[in-house]
């Protein structure tokens, strides 16, 4: 579970900040998703780092989870985006 919980709390997060940029700020589109790229680096880097360290979680699964959500969701949010590009005027 804390292994998805990461990917998927990011991914919607920078899914609905591009969203909004598309809608209300377009010509910002492309320092809103460098921020977003930031941002998830720092997430996930204090994320691996809380999980494992601090709640001691094991490595393993926890590692397989991250890794495969992380992949999943990541494909699913390009998916996404393209779809949201192809019906932007």
């Amino acid at each position: 579970m804390f292994g998805v919980a990461g990917p998927l709390v990011s991914t919607t997060a920078s899914w609905l900040r591009t969203r909004a940029a598309v809608r209300n700020q377009p010509d910002r589109l492309t320092a809103v998703m460098v921020q977003s790229f930031i941002r998830k680096l720092v997430f996930f880097g204090a994320y691996v780092v809380i999980a494992l360290k601090v709640l001691e979680l094991q490595p393993m699964p926890f590692m397989t989870a991250f890794a495969v959500s992380f992949i999943a969701l990541l494909f699913a949010e390009a998916v996404s985006l393209s779809r949201l590009f192809a019906t932007r005027p």
